[in-house]
């Protein structure tokens, strides 16, 4: 009976040290990995009147984001990338460091340029040969600035601080 209770008594330090050293990789993994994306971020967007910081999640037009750039949160959890492939998504890390995507413009292999957040308020994507793809379709609202939030979204804001567009789901 004695061995029997040492037996699962092991067996339960086993689980609870196995539990405890996964949890710490996986936040260090998190950590690790938010940090490499929002170093690219802040060195790779930039704008024709400023080199953008991105360490804020606040873009006022014109703004460009090329392929392969992103704009973070400021906690690094919400990220807009313009992938490699055109395609322009807003993801976001789960609790536990899984990333997910949280919306998409769908504008894989369209010969993407780039993304840009101009001055009349409209957020759109550029082909190579300079046509717009994709649009927010927020044009007329000068002033006002893009913002990825912590909570897994994307949003134009306007001058008077009103939401004029967004995308993603709330979440977490």
């Amino acid at each position: 009976m004695m061995k029997y209770a040492l037996l699962v008594a092991l067996f339960a330090l086993i689980v609870i040290l196995t539990y405890i050293l996964m949890s710490k990789k996986s936040v260090e993994s998190f950590q690790e990995r938010a940090w490499d994306l929002s170093q690219t971020c802040v060195t790779k967007v930039s704008s024709p009147y400023n080199k953008y910081c991105m360490d804020t999640n606040l873009a006022y037009g014109p703004m460009t984001l090329n392929l392969g750039d992103r704009l973070s949160s400021p906690s690094g959890t919400t990220l807009l990338i313009l992938k490699p492939e055109g395609n322009l998504v807003l993801m976001k890390y789960k609790p536990g460091g899984q990333l997910i995507q949280q919306w998409e413009s769908a504008t894989t292999n369209r010969n993407v340029d780039r993304a840009v957040m101009q001055t009349d308020g409209n957020f759109v994507i550029y082909d190579k040969s300079n046509r717009a793809i994709w649009y927010s379709n927020t044009y007329g609202n000068p002033n006002s600035n893009l913002q990825v939030k912590e909570n897994g979204t994307l949003a134009i804001i306007s001058k008077a601080g009103q939401i004029i567009w967004s995308v993603g789901t709330p979440s977490w």
